[in-house]
C-alpha cells in the first residue's frame, strides 16, 4: 500500500506531520478525519523524498547518480573495437 505524508496542525496550533498507509490521497484524508485530524497537506511520500533529494542537490550537494552522470557525460565519445 502506498505511503502518505500528512501535515497538520494540533490541538496547540503546533505543524505535525504524520506517515500512513493508504490506497490513495481520499483514503489517506478519510482515514485522518475518523482521528479528528484534519489535514492541511497530504503528499505521496515518493514525491516528498524526491523533492528532499532535490533540494539536497539544489544546495550543492551532488548525489552519487549525479557523479557518475556527470562523469559519463564529460568523457569523450570513442569507438569500441
Amino acid at each position: 500500500m502506498p505511503a502518505f505524508v500528512a501535515t497538520f496542525k494540533n490541538s496547540r496550533g503546533k505543524a505535525e506531520t504524520l506517515t500512513l498507509e493508504a490506497a490513495d490521497a481520499v483514503s489517506a484524508k478519510r482515514s485522518l478525519r475518523r482521528r479528528g485530524i484534519e489535514a492541511d497537506n497530504i503528499e505521496h511520500k515518493l514525491e516528498t523524498a524526491a523533492i528532499q533529494r532535490l533540494a539536497k542537490t539544489a544546495n550543492g550537494q551532488q548525489s552519487s547518480l549525479g557523479k557518475s552522470l556527470s562523469s559519463l557525460l564529460e568523457q569523450r565519445p570513442g569507438i569500441k573495437e
